[in-house]
């Protein structure tokens, strides 16, 4: 795989002395955990996770960190990595969530029913996605949320939605939002 490769290269042009392992936490919480205890028995310096829920992945960012590695977390948020993680990289996902309900707005002036199709529920990103279009469209009451969906970031799940909403609302209906 790439991510192999490119570790590889890193121990043979001298960036790094060794790497131990790609461990997948298969988007489960008590999985990353236990990944994070694999880590610290290894005795690891640096470990990237992608949590994959902000509450419950949160003890194997505070558990590594703890234990002295240096925690890259990436993509979405733990409730502790402000302060526990030695680095966040991702987006402002409360802007990306603006930015989706302004669209709304500028594209759909006389308001209507609209649909929000979530990611994975407990994501940070979708925590805070939501929260995002919320601030915009929740102030303008000729906008109504006719539907509140789970569909984990699943093109197929959403596309059912998407289907039932316009079924059931039909003309009614101005917007899908899938954060």
């Amino acid at each position: 795989t790439y991510a192999k490769e490119t570790f590889n290269g890193l121990v043979a042009d001298g960036t790094i002395d060794e790497w131990t392992d790609i461990l997948d936490g298969q988007t489960m919480a008590d999985v990353q955990i236990n990944c994070a205890n694999d880590c610290i028995t290894k005795g690891c310096d640096y470990v990237f996770i992608a949590p994959c829920e902000a509450e419950a992945s949160d003890p194997a960012v505070v558990q590594m960190a703890d234990a002295g590695i240096k925690v890259i977390v990436f993509n979405s948020m733990t409730t502790s990595t402000e302060e526990k993680a030695w680095l966040f990289s991702g987006s402002d996902d409360v802007y990306a969530g603006e930015l989706l309900g302004q669209w709304v707005l500028d594209n759909c002036p006389d308001g209507g029913k609209y649909v929000h199709c979530n990611g994975v529920l407990g994501n940070s990103a979708q925590i805070q996605r939501t929260e995002g279009m919320h601030n915009i469209l929740d102030p303008h009451p000729e906008f109504e949320m006719v539907m509140d969906e789970d569909t984990q970031w699943s093109g197929e799940k959403a596309a059912t939605v998407a289907e039932n909403a316009m079924a059931q609302y039909g003309e009614e209906l101005v917007a899908i939002i899938c954060d």
